[in-house]
Order: structure tokens, then sequence, then C-alpha cells
């Protein structure tokens, strides 16, 4: 067998590419060592093959219901154009095993053929596969990018540079619909082998209302060019926007929940206001008949139940204020009146209180009167809250009230209602938020004393519907003192 090229077997054995010869009959002319490995045919059994007739699409090509074709157009055989650019295609190897190959071919002027092979295992890849998988990238809807491990752009897909365009970039020259320190990002996901499921959201440049919603994934790449980066995107911008609108959903739902809850105590509270009213103006009335027929005992029945009722109308005045104050109803009636006899309304009640548990009650009170410029009943029960609450966290000791004419840096002239106590005081840390409703003073020490926590949240609105303010000295351990300041 000697080829119809003027070129040497020895040349062409030397060569790592397999060479196929093919004359312009299709029939084989020669194939190298190197060919012969790929392939698994030696020279003398092409040659018996080739004296039974048989070509080389007859002895190579693959015969099944995918890759069938006629021997006419089989490229072992086709005359035409020299095919410098590789192609792909399958041959089968002497055992029948089915080998993808990648070739070139070239001719001569008398219609022999030259065709230079190689297996696509060999060179690690299948250019159809490859195109495969380029096209799958192109048409992908979710975005792709390729980052190097410094975090600069090496290939986008279409769908990424879309929303590039769309989103625009950040002051690094990051697309801004990338998760923020990008560059830190891309560290890490090298140091730990990837990243999953990072957020990121941006406003489109062109539409500042729309926001969109991307989780990340970082998949890592090792090359002979170093590490990269590749980042796939998933548009969750409905699933966040549902999680938005069901947490809004909630939020108004438990809003309303509390506004329902609000209102039917309010209403129930006040009703409780006729009968309770009519309980002690009763209670009073037989008192005064039955005051010559019953003895001191069982008048001081008639005390109590009078004073309870009393102080029953008070909490029941003060759950109406704390749910004024929540709903923003609370209003102040101000006016100029004499604070003196106001205070010793509020002092009368308190001085009950703090003999019941066993503390002095002491009161300095002009006998000269004093005015105020605010809302009488909004004094009382600040001065009522502000009593109460010193006896309740003092265990032993006093609680001293007073009042005068002074002059505040913030409010101006005014007056000054102060009242001390020697209970546990207050925390640095707490002075603030025991004026807030429902907070109380939190210590082991005050487990067992009742309250809502919400007579200085009320003392607080009050007084800034009066254009005053309060304040507070506390030591703990030694006591507090708390100054309401009204405009006078």
């Amino acid at each position: 067998m000697s080829p119809s090229f003027d070129i040497t077997s020895i040349t062409l054995d030397a060569l790592p590419e397999g060479v196929l010869l093919v004359d312009s009959d299709g029939c084989i002319q020669f194939l190298n060592k190197a060919g012969q490995a790929m392939l698994g045919w030696d020279i003398d059994a092409i040659a018996e093959k080739a004296a039974e007739g048989g070509t080389a699409h007859d002895l190579f090509c693959r015969h099944s219901i995918y890759t069938h074709h006629e021997a006419e157009e089989c490229p072992l055989a086709k005359q035409g154009e020299a095919q410098l650019a590789p192609q792909e295609c399958y041959w089968t190897h002497k055992n029948s095993e089915n080998i993808a190959v990648s070739y070139r071919r070239s001719y001569t002027d008398d219609g022999s053929c030259m065709i230079l092979f190689t297996t696509c295992e060999q060179q690690g890849f299948q250019l159809e596969e490859l195109k495969k998988l380029s096209f799958f990238t192109e048409i992908n809807p979710s975005p792709l990018l390729e980052l190097d491990d410094q975090g600069l752009i090496l290939f986008s897909n279409p769908a990424m540079t879309d929303l590039m365009l769309e989103f625009g970039f950040d002051d690094e020259g990051a697309p801004a619909i990338l998760p923020r320190d990008l560059a830190a990002l891309v560290g890490k996901a090298i140091e730990q082998g990837g990243l999953e499921n990072i957020e990121s959201s941006a406003n489109a440049e062109e539409n500042n209302d729309k926001t969109s919603h991307f989780l990340w994934s970082f998949h890592i790449s090792d090359g002979s060019q170093g590490s990269a980066v590749l980042l796939s995107g998933l548009d969750v911008t409905s699933n966040k926007e549902m999680e938005l609108q069901r947490q809004e959903f909630e939020r108004s739902l438990e809003l309303e929940k509390e506004r329902t809850r609000k209102e039917y105590l309010a209403m129930m509270v006040h009703e409780l206001r006729s009968p309770l009213n009519a309980v002690v103006g009763y209670a009073g009335i037989l008192k005064s008949k039955l005051s010559s027929q019953c003895s001191e005992t069982q008048l001081s029945l008639f005390d109590r139940i009078i004073g309870g009722g009393q102080q029953l109308a008070e909490q029941i005045s003060t759950t109406l204020d704390s749910t004024r104050v929540e709903a923003g109803k609370l209003a102040a009636d101000i006016s100029r009146f004499n604070a003196v006899p106001a205070l010793e309304e509020a002092c009368v009640q308190g001085e009950t209180l703090a003999k019941k548990k066993g503390l002095d009650f002491r009161s300095e009170i002009s006998d000269s009167d004093i005015y105020a410029l605010a809302d009488r009943q909004h004094f009382k029960q600040i001065a009522i809250n502000l009593i109460s609450n010193a006896i309740k966290y003092t265990q032993a000791g006093a609680i001293e009230v007073s009042l005068r004419p002074s002059f505040d840096e913030q409010v101006g002239k005014c007056v000054t209602l102060e009242v001390n106590d020697t209970g546990c005081g207050v925390p640095q840390g707490q002075r603030e938020s025991i004026f807030k409703l429902y907070q109380r003073q939190d210590s082991h020490e005050n487990s067992q004393i009742e309250g809502d926590g919400y007579g200085l949240a009320i003392c607080c609105e009050m007084l800034a519907l009066n254009h005053g303010r309060i304040v507070l000295d506390s030591e703990v351990g030694r006591g507090s003192s708390f100054s309401a300041i009204f405009p006078r």
C-alpha cells in the first residue's frame, strides 16, 4: 500500500495525530501508527478489508438510526473543499466500541483525501458538547457571571448583561444588582469552597420605585490560570413581595386586634363608672342617715366602702386615660387654677394609703394660693399617680409631698409638684423605660408589687399636653424624687 501523497510513511508515523489517507473511491490507502492505536486497526487488517471491497465508510462509520448516512455523503469519502476547522463525528473501533473523534481534511489534485484526527477523549472535550453548553448559558433565563479571584468580570450571559444594563453599577464599578462587598464575598467563597443564598436588592435606574431581590450562589472553578468564581442568580422578587405583604397583613391584623381590645376595655371600664358612683353615693347617704344609730365600728365600715369605691373610681379613670394615651386621644383643657386644693384632695387619698402600709406621710403645702396654668383634672391625676407610685415602691420610711412656685429653664415660670420617697430607688438603666406604657421597675424586691405599669407614662403624656415636664432624681437603696413641672 503506497500513499498517493508526496510524503513518506515515516514522517506520518511520527505525528501525534492520527493520519488517514483515502483515495477518490473511498478506499483506505494508509493509516499511521497513532491512528492505528486510536482505532485498533493495523495495516494488514485494513488491507484484508480493502481486498474484500470495504471502504473507509464501511470500516469506520457508525451505523445507527442517529448517525446513519450514505457512502456518498460520508466525510471519509465526500469530495469537496478542504476542511481545516475541526469537525466531530463517531467512528467505530475494531472492538465495535464507538469513539468520538475530531477531524480535519484536505484534498490533492487527484481527489485523494488526507484526514487528520484525534479522539475527543484525548483532547479532553467534544466541540458539540461545548456548543450545547455555550448555547445553554445563552438561553438560560437565570443570570450567570464569571469573576476572577479579584472580583473582576470575565464573562456574563445575556440575562446577566440585561440586569447590569437595567440596574447599573455602584461606585466601585461592581454591578449594582450583586451583593454588597463583592470582593470580600469572592474571597470568602474561594476560602470556603463556595457560598449559597447570598441576598441582594437594587432599584432600577430608570424606575427607582422598582426594587428587585435576588439570591446568589458562588461556585468555585479551579483552572490553570487560578480560581474563578461562577455566580448564579435566582430572582426572588415576587417571593419577597409576598413575604412583605404577609408581614404587613399580620402587622395590620395585630394592630386591629389590639385596637379592638382597647376599645372594648375602654367601653367596659367606662360602663363600670355609673354603678360604682351609685355604690359610693348610696353608701355616703346611708352613713349620713344612720350615723346616729350606728356604732363607730359600723360607721367605719361605711368609710371602707366609700374609700374602696373612690380608690376603684380613680383606677378606672387611670385605665381610661391609658387607653386614650395609646389612641392619641388624650386632650387637655388648660386654664389658670389654684393648685393647692387639687393637691390637698390627692394628699387625703395618699395619706390613707400610706398609713395602711405603715409609712409616714408629710405634705408641705402653702396656705397661700399657688396658681398653675394647666388642666386641673390632669394636675390632680398626676399628683395621685406620683404619690401612689411612691407608696408602692417604699417598704419603710416616709413620703413627702410639696408644692412651690419656681422657675425652670425649659418651662419658664412654673409650679413644681415634688414627691419624695425612701424606697428602693431607680437604677440608671431604667430611668427612661419606667415612663413608657406597661413598663415597670424590674428588680427582685419589686416582683410582688401590683400594678400595670402605666401610671408614670400617663404622667408624662399629661405633662407634655400641659407644656410641662417631669424630672427624676434617684439613688438606688435610698429613694427617689419625682418633680412634675407645670407652667404658671
